[in-house]
């Protein structure tokens, strides 16, 4: 009997190693980086000119997001009239990942569709927003549009990616 109970002790012991060993993972990895990290990386990378922090309002009312399909966000745009220099960084609620970036595309689309009305206004944001980067890992969406200052927007993608890991 005592050889018994040793048996289920020592699987259950296993389990319980293999079930913490699981939910551990590389620290490099998008889950593992907080929303902090990564926007830090992309705006040193895109600098937004004269910056306005996006609060709820604007991702509710303006991107059109539902707060319940976002953990934690942080996000700039400029405040500049025809720039469109945005950084926006969201963790997602569980299984929400790909409801916010199908969200961000189409608040894109949108964005393109307006401006095509003042393309003499818009000529500098438009390839921008057009070569924006939509990049999503794990649960954490990043949406970046080069600022108009914007040294490398070609570069942004790479650097997105490496913010990710």
């Amino acid at each position: 009997m005592k050889m018994k109970k040793f048996w289920a002790v020592l699987a259950a012991a296993c389990l319980t190693l293999a079930l913490l060993a699981g939910c551990g993972g590389d620290a490099s990895s998008a889950a593992a980086k907080s929303v902090d990290e990564v926007y830090a990386a992309v705006t040193q990378a895109n600098a937004i000119d004269n910056p306005r922090e996006l609060g709820d309002n604007d991702l509710m009312y303006d991107y059109l997001l539902s707060m319940d399909d976002i953990a934690e966000y942080k996000g700039v745009v400029s405040n500049d009239s025809y720039n469109a220099g945005l950084v926006l960084v969201i963790r997602c609620a569980e299984g929400k990942a790909e409801t916010v970036r199908a969200a961000l595309e189409e608040y894109r689309q949108s964005w393109l569709t307006l401006s095509a009305n003042y393309s003499d206004e818009y000529a500098e944001a438009v390839p921008h927003v057009e070569n924006g980067v939509l990049q999503a890992s794990g649960d954490m969406v990043v949406m970046v549009w080069a600022s108009n200052e914007c040294a490398a927007p070609d570069k942004l993608a790479d650097a997105v990616a490496a913010a990710l890991g």
